[in-house]
């Protein structure tokens, strides 16, 4: 009993410790926590955004990448972005300059410098974004190293929905000319659902697709649900080659993606839901 009554005393004075400090923590956290770090992590303040506009499509450029490309309330791209990945899939980030915005009210042009340094990567490439009344948006980039280094990524990354993209069909041109009707997985894949890409359509209306072109590589897609990334992600250089691969100063390295609608058959863009299975509830075992 004696022992009891001790094992008790000690877990309230205990519990009352660690409720006093957990008040303490709990005050000096959200009194320090600046927005910033409650936005992303980072402590840094949020990145300048600027609204631009292709004709019909809506978007943000911002620190270098095109966000959230609707047409309408519909998302058609998530994000638009060059990443430089060293020999362990880090990525170096980019350091911008010579930023220019021209922008009217359906149309624009950007164009910046980027500059990757980290370690022995120096890489530095040249942007150019144009968007036009009629909702075609082309974004090049034109590189070259400055030393020599290993990488396993240098180029476009275009991030697709989940929710609009599930389920949802689309047409493929493959590198060697083959085109291929499919549809986004409406499950996690497993494995990358789509390979040696040229050009990616998927419907955005009933009436319209948007069609991607990709120029200087050959593209792939992959589903980040396996990370717990709500999109797919259509990147350069297919997996299925050797990695990493040593670039030499000197080497210049230059990419497009193209985005239009095109008209295209009838078809519902309208995202599939997921729906669990009935019948399979059952109690947990006591």
């Amino acid at each position: 009993m004696a022992v009891r009554r001790g094992v008790r005393v000690f877990y309230l004075a205990s519990a009352n410790f660690w409720q006093g400090w957990g008040a303490c923590l709990h005050f000096h956290f959200f009194e320090t926590m600046t927005q910033p770090l409650c936005l992303d992590g980072s402590g840094l303040p949020p990145a300048e955004s600027h609204r631009l506009r292709a004709g019909p499509l809506e978007m943000e450029f911002t620190e270098g990448d095109l966000r959230y490309i609707r047409l309408g309330n519909r998302e058609i791209i998530r994000r638009w972005y060059v990443a430089v990945r060293d020999r362990n899939w880090g990525t170096v980030p980019a350091r911008l300059s010579e930023l220019k915005i021209d922008r009217s009210a359906d149309s624009f042009q950007v164009t910046y410098r980027a500059e990757h340094r980290q370690g022995p990567i120096h890489f530095v490439w040249h942007a150019r974004i144009q968007g036009d009344p009629s909702g075609e948006i082309a974004f090049s980039l034109d590189g070259q190293a400055r030393s020599s280094f290993e990488k396993n990524r240098i180029g476009f990354c275009v991030l697709h929905p989940i929710h609009e993209c599930a389920g949802l069909p689309c047409r493929l041109e493959h590198g060697n000319g083959t085109v291929e009707h499919t549809s986004f997985p409406k499950f996690i894949a497993a494995t990358n659902p789509f390979q040696d890409l040229v050009t990616l359509a998927y419907p955005v209306d009933s009436s319209r697709s948007a069609e991607l072109r990709f120029e200087g590589d050959l593209f792939e897609t992959e589903d980040q649900r396996n990370w717990i990334d709500a999109s797919f992600k259509t990147f350069c250089t297919p997996l299925r080659r050797p990695f990493p691969v040593t670039v030499s100063a000197g080497t210049e390295i230059r990419q497009a993606v193209r985005l239009r609608l095109v008209k295209s058959a009838t078809t519902d863009p309208t995202p599939s839901l997921l729906s669990a299975p009935t019948g399979y509830a059952r109690r947990l075992p006591r």
